[in-house]
C-alpha cells in the first residue's frame, strides 16, 4: 500500500517540473490513476488495529476529522499558489512522501 502511494506522490512532485502542459498533464493523470489504490488496504489495516466493539465509532470519527480538515485546504492552497505557484505540488508531494515513509517505518514489522 505504501509503494503505490509513493509512486503516486513522485508523480505529483513531477507535475510542475516540466514546463510543457502535455507532460504536466500526463504526470497528473498518472498520479490520479495510482493515488487511491491504497485506500482499501489502508482501511482494512486500520480496522485490524481497532477492537471490534469500537470500529464503527472509530471509523466515523476518522472520516469526520479527515473530511473536516479538507475544508480549509483550497483556501490555504490558493494563498500558497499566489506566493509560489509550484510550491503547492512540491510541498504536497513531500508531506505525503514523509507520511508514507513514517507509516511504513512505524508498521513494517506488524503482521496481520
Amino acid at each position: 500500500m505504501v509503494y503505490t502511494h509513493l509512486v503516486s506522490n513522485v508523480m505529483l512532485f513531477m507535475v510542475p517540473v516540466f514546463h510543457m502542459l502535455a507532460i504536466s498533464e500526463m504526470f497528473l493523470f498518472l498520479r490520479q490513476s495510482t493515488s487511491q489504490m491504497d485506500v482499501p488496504a489502508r482501511d482494512s489495516f486500520v480496522n485490524t488495529r481497532i477492537p471490534m466493539d469500537s470500529r464503527v465509532s472509530a471509523n466515523s470519527s476518522f472520516l469526520a476529522v479527515r473530511n473536516g480538515f479538507q475544508i480549509p485546504g483550497p483556501g490555504i492552497a490558493g494563498v500558497f499558489m499566489e506566493l509560489f505557484p509550484q510550491g503547492v505540488f512540491f510541498s504536497a508531494a513531500l508531506v505525503k512522501i514523509a507520511y508514507d515513509l513514517a507509516f511504513y517505518l512505524g508498521y513494517r514489522d506488524y503482521r496481520i
